[in-house]
C-alpha cells in the first residue's frame, strides 16, 4: 500500500476464524462499534455468535488494521450492479483513528476484482471523520462526491482503473 502523507499499516484480511475473537471482544465492542453494534449494508447486528454466523455466510470482505487491539475494522460487500448499470460497493468502517480508517478503506478498494466500470462506493464512517475522509476520497483518490448522502452513508464514485492506479 502506498503511503499518502499519513502513516499506513498494511491491513489484515480477516479469515472466518478471526472474526469472533475480534468482533466479540468487549474492548472492540465498546470502543469501535457504534452503539456496540455491527452495521453491514444498513442492517444492525448485536455482536453475538449467531449474528456473526449470519454475517459470515454473506459475501463480505472483513478487514482490520491489526488483529491485536485494532483501531479500525471494515466490512465490504461484493460490488453489485445497480439499477443504472454502475457497480455499487458498500463499505462500513468502524473506528476513529483516521490513518487506520484510511488503511482499511484502501484495503477494501484493493480487494475489488478488476473492474473497468464506474463504481459507486457507499461509505459509512464515524461522523467525526467524515470531513477528513471526504477530503481524502476527493483530493487523493480522485473520487467524485455524490450529490446526496443516504442513511449516513456518503456516496463517492469514480473510474476504478484510475483509482486502482493510485493504490
Amino acid at each position: 500500500m502506498k503511503k499518502r502523507g499519513d502513516e499506513y499499516y498494511e491491513p489484515i484480511p480477516l479469515q472466518p476464524d478471526d472474526v469472533p475473537s475480534i468482533f466479540l471482544n468487549r474492548t472492540v465492542i465498546d470502543t469501535l462499534l457504534p452503539g456496540g453494534r455491527i452495521i453491514q449494508r444498513g442492517s444492525v447486528f448485536k455482536p453475538l455468535e449467531s449474528n456473526l454466523d449470519i454475517l459470515l455466510s454473506r459475501d463480505i470482505v472483513w478487514r482490520a488494521d491489526r488483529k491485536g487491539n485494532p483501531r479500525a475494522l471494515s466490512l465490504g460487500s461484493a460490488p453489485n450492479r445497480g439499477p443504472m448499470g454502475n457497480r455499487i460497493f458498500v463499505i462500513d468502517v468502524f473506528g476513529d483513528d483516521l490513518s487506520a480508517v484510511k488503511s482499511v478503506f484502501l484495503s477494501q478498494l484493493q480487494s475489488l476484482p478488476p473492474l473497468q466500470d464506474n463504481v459507486i462506493c457507499l461509505l459509512s464512517v464515524n461522523p467525526s471523520l467524515s470531513p477528513q475522509m471526504w477530503e481524502f476520497c476527493i483530493n487523493e483518490m480522485g473520487l467524485e462526491k455524490g450529490k446526496t448522502h443516504l442513511m449516513n452513508r456518503y456516496i463517492a464514485e469514480g473510474d476504478m482503473s484510475v483509482i486502482m492506479a493510485k493504490l
